[in-house]
């Protein structure tokens, strides 16, 4: 979610009436004297023990006084996460608060101390000691100074001997790669020192590759069902000469025949669970998804995260984890939780594309909808990555759907979800996000990237947005300035009605330079047939043509690299020349 912007002063009652004087209507007040007389709301440093959510409800910040006005200036008072309450609230990376005696799970010091990994305004600061694997750290296994104990999977903290991470927080000489990296026995690598143990002390090898053209990887070995991790089967059982641990992938074309969000079964043992999808092939683009079995965990209820100990992750969690692993398992879903805890909430999968049809077009659904008191938000990010061995610059990426708690409801772990189209709420179709936030506005997500190279570095970054789908979250912003869809307007200072973006005319970037209120719409819906771009609104001053619902994923590939599984999100384009 977009950080939520600083309110306006509160006009003085010099700036309404156009008074040269001040604002006291006793004429023994003066103002600037560190007292407070008369009509004076406060004087200096002095606020009458008055805070922002006094002055205006719903806000925290500081508070201050106008030195000239001795009226309350409100610049200060903000809505939306609190940074300093020690609670990583949806849009804060981390949050350790201001108490050292009651840092939460996963912090070495309060925001912005001499040890925080948690800078003073909830920024993730990379800390090497703190336990947790960030930025360019290889590795990170604690200091002493810092945690308690070594993060899991190591076998000891930072430097000490025998340890699997050095003191600067790079991988030292005990193993070159981990699992599922790239390896081969001609790269000088004394094959003992090839590939290292995973998570649960099971010492990985470097396995023949799967897939035509690709080097091999470290995996685990295997020759039976049950010594693979949860959500992994033995290959092995299927074809001898692949004896490894791999995930159990599935699609439509794919190892597990399923569609997905339909019930899938892994081909060498494992209970049933849902196939989940969750990437795009590299270099045909068809999308995957991996056959993700049911834990027994509830949604709503507490969950086991990688920062567990044991750790316990989504695809790769050992079977023989103290309790099971089903135990430690979301029941059809996924675990979410704040940076480093080693807790969180489980959240049911859901299939946005089903639950937005029956919401807004009254289709039928499907056997995956959120229970009360959620919504569905899907990940589906349109990629801006133009640098990497494999630049997919446009394409989309998995539409992993989950149900999220309402934000009024939870607020570490909820938003508010709507349509991009029309912002209304997915958990109450008959609202919008101007009902529900201060000059509400439907806001498209983005996530923070890295792309890195065949060698595994980061060659670059960037903020992906999550324009694959037609969800966004409700969010407070600026006032509008244009009426209209399709109005002229200014992208650096005009704010267009809901629904609709100021940008170029011509989405295809033929470079007129005229920039308007152009509306987002739906690709399936929007297409001619059942309805046009002119039923969301009628453009006015526009060249000649009828505009047509343009998918996202076509626009950003510059009309030339269109994803071949386009995204419903769309814009009303111009027709090109």
């Amino acid at each position: 979610m977009m950080r939520k912007k600083s309110l306006w002063a509160v006009l003085g009652c010099v700036a309404l009436l156009g008074l040269a004087g001040g604002c006291s209507d006793d004429d023994s007040a003066t103002c600037g004297n560190g007292v407070i007389e008369g009509g004076e709301e406060c004087d200096l440093d002095q606020l009458g023990n008055a805070t922002c959510a006094d002055v205006v409800p719903g806000t925290t910040g500081t508070l201050s006084c106008n030195p000239t006005t001795c009226e309350y200036d409100t610049t200060g008072c903000t809505t939306g996460p609190e940074c300093g309450n020690g609670i990583p609230e949806f849009g804060e990376p981390c949050d350790c608060g201001t108490d050292v005696t009651e840092l939460p799970a996963g912090c070495t010091d309060v925001n912005g101390g001499a040890n925080a990994n948690c800078s003073a305004t909830c920024e993730r600061v990379d800390l090497c000691g703190d336990g947790v694997v960030t930025g360019n750290e290889e590795c990170d296994c604690g200091d002493s100074s810092m945690v308690s104990d070594p993060s899991s999977g190591c076998d000891g903290f930072n430097g000490a001997a025998g340890s699997d991470c050095d003191s600067d927080c790079t991988s030292i000489y005990l193993c070159s790669h981990g699992l599922f990296e790239e390896c081969s026995l001609s790269d000088g690598v004394a094959p003992t020192h090839l590939c290292c143990e995973d998570d649960y002390g099971v010492q990985l090898e470097c396995k023949t590759s799967l897939f035509a053209g690709m080097d091999n990887f470290c995996a685990r070995s295997c020759t039976a069902a049950d010594e693979c991790p949860w959500n992994s089967f033995c290959f092995g059982t299927v074809n001898p000469a692949y004896d490894l641990c791999y995930y159990s992938m599935c699609g439509p074309n794919d190892l597990v025949q399923a569609d997905f969000f339909d019930v899938c079964q892994a081909p060498a043992g494992g209970t049933p669970g849902r196939c989940i999808p969750f990437g795009r092939y590299s270099d045909t683009k068809d999308f995957y998804g991996f056959c993700v079995e049911d834990g027994t965990i509830a949604p709503g209820d507490p969950c086991p995260t990688r920062n567990a100990d044991p750790p316990v992750g989504l695809l790769d969690t050992d079977r023989d984890i103290p309790g099971g692993a089903a135990a430690s398992q979301c029941d059809t879903g996924i675990c979410l939780s704040t940076q480093g805890a080693t807790e969180g909430q489980c959240a049911q999968f859901c299939d946005w594309e089903t639950e937005y049809e029956a919401i807004f077009y009254g289709g039928t659904p499907g056997p995956l909808a959120c229970p009360a008191n959620s919504n569905c938000w899907a990940e589906a990010t349109i990629s801006l990555d133009d640098v990497s061995p494999y630049a997919d610059y446009g394409y989309r990426g998995a539409d992993l759907g989950y149900c999220r708690p309402l934000e009024a409801a939870d607020s570490t772990y909820g938003m508010t979800t709507c349509s991009l189209v029309t912002g209304q709420l997915l958990s109450d179709p008959a609202l919008t996000c101007a009902d529900t936030n201060t000059d509400g506005r439907c806001l498209i997500v983005s996530y923070s990237v890295d792309y890195y190279d065949a060698n595994g570095s980061v060659i670059g970054s960037a903020d992906e947005p999550t324009m694959g789908q037609l969800i966004g979250v409700c969010s407070d912003a600026d006032p509008v300035t244009i009426t209209n869809v399709w109005d002229p307007c200014d992208p650096a200072n005009d704010v267009c009605p809901m629904g609709s973006l100021c940008m170029e005319e011509d989405v295809f970037d033929a470079g007129t330079g005229t920039t308007r209120c152009i509306p987002m719409c739906d690709t399936q819906y929007h297409d001619g047939t059942t309805a046009t771009c002119a039923d969301l609104g009628t453009p006015a001053t526009t060249a000649d043509g009828t505009p047509v619902c343009t998918s996202v994923s076509y626009t950003f590939g510059a009309g030339g690299a269109a994803d071949p599984s386009k995204s419903r999100l769309g814009f009303c384009a111009l027709p090109m020349p």
